[in-house]
């Protein structure tokens, strides 16, 4: 059995922001992806109740604020998925789009080493302004502040590192 990767998935105010705790890297409005690997989205809001979703990849779930909800895909072919919001949440819901890049695992890798060391990192001044009204474009950054994703999992503990309904 392949090991998951875990992205903590933020809905704002028509973007998204993706954090990767086991890379310690972020991206705004893309994702990319191992093939072949299950993916545990962790989805909460930081904004208006809002739906993550990824169509080709099966399932939407919704993002609460205060809370953090799971939902597991995976890409079987290397590719670019759209992604969006499925849910009018004002003025420019329709561009809180983002890119899932489905790549094979060794690209993946090399993708994660190279945001390591050449995007910038997301510090809290920069942190605090994606939490502001508006847009933004795609982004990565090589690490992120600490405390800007919910710990507490309300709806599901985790049980011999799988995610289980309470």
């Amino acid at each position: 059995q392949k090991r998951p990767v875990i992205i903590n998935v933020t809905s704002l105010t028509w973007k998204w922001l993706f954090e990767y705790p086991g890379q310690h890297i972020a991206t705004v409005n893309q994702i990319e992806v191992p093939t072949g690997v299950p993916i545990l989205f962790r989805l909460t809001a930081d904004s208006a109740l809002n739906t993550f979703w990824v169509p080709r990849l099966g399932g939407m779930e919704y993002t609460v604020p205060g809370r953090v909800l799971p939902l597991w895909l995976e890409a079987t072919k290397s590719g670019v998925y759209a992604g969006r919001s499925g849910q009018f949440s004002g003025r420019d819901f329709v561009d809180m789009t983002f890119k899932v890049k489905a790549v094979s695992p060794a690209t993946f890798t090399a993708w994660v080493k190279k945001t390591r060391q050449s995007a910038p990192r997301l510090s809290m001044a920069s942190y605090k302004q994606l939490l502001r009204f508006g847009t933004a474009a795609e982004a990565s950054y090589s690490s992120y502040p600490a405390d800007t994703f919910p710990t507490t999992t309300s709806g599901f503990t985790v049980v011999d590192g799988r995610y289980r309904s309470s």
